[in-house]
């Protein structure tokens, strides 16, 4: 994202540590009701929007990561455990 592109939505981790910035609408809005899907959300199922990598900027902090699975990484906060992100290499390819 560059600094003329305005951000449409911005977010974050519940104690403010990690935050992010949007420029573009997602690609694609999904849900999985997969188990790891289940067990990561604490629900019946997860709810994911896609985002192209050149729209998508972290502004404060960097999330840790977990490798849930041989396909999946999921992004937090390690201050206070908020789900961020998460990346599925073989939808994706590997992250940067």
């Amino acid at each position: 994202m560059t600094a003329a592109t305005k951000p449409i939505l911005t977010g974050g981790c519940q104690c403010g540590a990690i935050r992010f910035a949007v420029s573009a609408l997602p690609v694609r809005v999904s849900i999985c009701h997969c188990r790891m899907c289940q067990k990561a959300s604490g629900a019946p199922f997860a709810s994911f929007a896609d985002i192209d990598h050149e729209s998508f900027t972290w502004t404060r902090g960097k999330p840790a990561a977990f490798r849930s699975s041989s396909i999946a990484e999921r992004d937090f906060c390690r201050d206070c455990g908020t789900p961020s992100a998460s990346a599925a290499s073989t939808a994706r390819g590997s992250r940067s």
